[in-house]
């Protein structure tokens, strides 16, 4: 025996409700015979929304069904490369970490798009980040799994404005999605426009304050959504200051005009002679007093 007796043939009452709790799983998950299964013959299934597994978490699990057992069978189906894993990837991977040498599963016949809402539907206990519910969710649609957003929550027993929410993830450009993938829990469904926004004025800006601002080694010193989009405010404004004064400005009939830091360039155009626009500009500036340039100056930078 390799782990506690768990053979029973049926699944208790608390169990078959949860199985019954949403739409899809009414329709798919009937109580079945549960078997024994070897434990090498278990592979992770392709449609697994999680990109990250909490180390903790399982660790805990592991310690719980060491002691009580594995109350709830993991779900699976038969194919080519083996028992491929429907539900119950937490559990299975904790039972690899005890050395199990078999597993109590329920084998199932069923399509990849149901194998892909119930692996949705399988990590209600720890809950999936909005990141990864959108790449499920546009996977499933891309595929033609479910007609529409509507239809797809209908399926996951869900409101149609979470899905939509959730879908504005992957519209963010790839170099912000690479940084979700390794952290998928930085941005969620309900601050995604705002970053969007902001990474149509520049993707690049917004990299770099995410990985300087959110992604810190040290917890305490990573910021927060709201605080993030305040700095990538403040970074993408500065920016903005500094292009606006080194691009050239049209000067009509004359040529162009350049600020650069204290330096006023001016390149006249062909047929303006520079010396004489430079006599015209000196009267035109002894017309202007100093000290209202600088008062404004000074009013500006208070404000």
């Amino acid at each position: 025996m390799n782990h506690p007796d768990h053979h029973s043939p049926t699944l208790r009452p608390y169990e078959i409700r949860a199985l019954a709790s949403a739409p899809l799983e009414r329709e798919l998950l009937q109580p079945n015979t549960i078997g024994e299964i070897p434990v090498a013959m278990v592979v992770a299934s392709p449609h697994q929304p999680r990109l990250v597994f909490n180390m903790h978490r399982l660790s805990e699990l592991k310690e719980s069904i060491g002691i009580q057992g594995l109350i709830k069978p993991i779900m699976v189906r038969l194919t080519a490369a083996g028992y491929e894993l429907i539900g119950g990837e937490r559990r299975w991977r904790a039972v690899v970490a005890l050395g199990w040498e078999t597993i109590p599963a329920m084998v199932r016949e069923i399509s990849d798009a149901q194998a892909m809402l119930l692996a949705m539907l399988d990590n209600i206990d720890e809950p999936l980040t909005d990141y990864e519910n959108a790449l499920a969710y546009a996977r499933i649609l891309r595929l033609g799994h479910e007609r529409s957003q509507a239809s797809l929550a209908a399926s996951l027993g869900i409101n149609k404005s979470i899905v939509s929410r959730c879908l504005l993830l992957v519209e963010l450009p790839e170099n912000i999605q690479a940084i979700l993938r390794e952290k998928p829990g930085l941005i969620t469904a309900n601050y995604a426009k705002k970053f969007i926004d902001y990474t149509k004025q520049d993707a690049f800006v917004v990299e770099r304050v995410i990985r300087s601002a959110m992604t810190n080694k040290d917890p305490a010193k990573c910021l927060g959504q709201v605080a993030t989009l305040q700095l990538i405010g403040q970074r993408l404004s500065a920016c903005t200051q500094v292009d606006s004064q080194i691009r050239p400005k049209r000067l009509t009939g004359f040529g162009t005009m350049k600020i650069k830091g204290q330096r006023l360039e001016i390149k006249c155009e062909a047929g303006i002679d520079p010396i004489l626009l430079q006599e015209h500009f000196e009267k035109f500036l002894s017309q202007i007093d100093p000290s209202i340039l600088r008062a404004e100056h000074s009013a500006k930078k208070q404000e």
